[in-house]
């Protein structure tokens, strides 16, 4: 438990020094934060759907894991590229961060996966598909004396099914918040060419910052809280 909070530390820390390295090369070659954000899509939009689908499709087999992410890159990378030249028949910084250049880059970096997945699986399958069973041994890793603690089966099973329950909620906001943010929200302004009023534009950034900080309260300031109460009980406890 301890090794692996210090490992954790330590690549917090080498990833805050690498990171700051890359921006500072990325502000002398002049590539914007925008230019970044959408090449970043190009980049790593192919492993979205191996990733989910390691969840979701048990017969999705390891070399289909493992291979279509960097084919997906490759046909991201081509197609953008390709469509730059065909642009401007010119490739650049500036001639690469075009929109429509960029679109095709991340959607065939997201769709590419679609393709490739359900062939290399075919190919390439897994001797016995996955059935998620092995995930039920996985431990708290705890070096405390006060760890001493197994969940018997019944308590398994009341996790199982507590989780099962929340599987709905959980599928339900997946589906109304990409609906929102990807089809409802963005569609209609795209097509009906809607140009930002100064009012509007306010309360678009301003929504853009409560979600951020939102966001990192989360992610950033939840744990840490969670970490300490449960630190205090372990401590109550002892």
């Amino acid at each position: 438990g301890k090794k692996l909070i210090y490992v954790s530390h330590i690549t917090v820390v080498l990833f805050g020094l690498g990171m700051s390295i890359w921006s500072i090369a990325l502000y002398y070659i002049d590539i914007s934060m925008g230019y970044l954000y959408s090449m970043m899509g190009i980049i790593i939009s192919s492993a979205v759907i191996p990733g989910a689908l390691t969840l979701l499709w048990n017969r999705q087999s390891k070399w289909a894991v493992c291979l279509s992410p960097p084919l997906g890159f490759i046909c991201s990378v081509s197609a953008w590229l390709v469509m730059t030249k065909i642009q401007f028949n010119s490739i650049s910084i500036e001639t690469t961060g075009s929109d429509v250049s960029m679109l095709v880059g991340n959607v065939v970096a997201l769709l590419s996966p679609v393709v490739f997945i359900p062939i290399i699986s075919f190919i390439a399958p897994d001797p016995t598909p996955y059935d998620f069973v092995s995930m039920r041994a996985i431990e708290l890793v705890d070096d405390s004396p006060q760890n001493t603690h197994h969940p018997s089966l019944g308590e398994t099973e009341r996790g199982i099914a507590f989780l099962t329950g929340k599987l709905k909620f959980a599928r339900i906001i997946a589906v109304v918040l990409t609906s929102c943010l990807v089809v409802i929200w963005p569609f209609p302004m795209y097509g009906t060419a809607y140009v930002f009023s100064k009012s509007f534009f306010t309360g678009w950034v301003s929504i853009g910052i409560i979600w951020m900080f939102f966001s990192f309260c989360i992610v950033g300031v939840y744990p840490i809280v969670e970490n300490q109460c449960g630190s205090g009980v372990t401590l109550n406890r002892g």
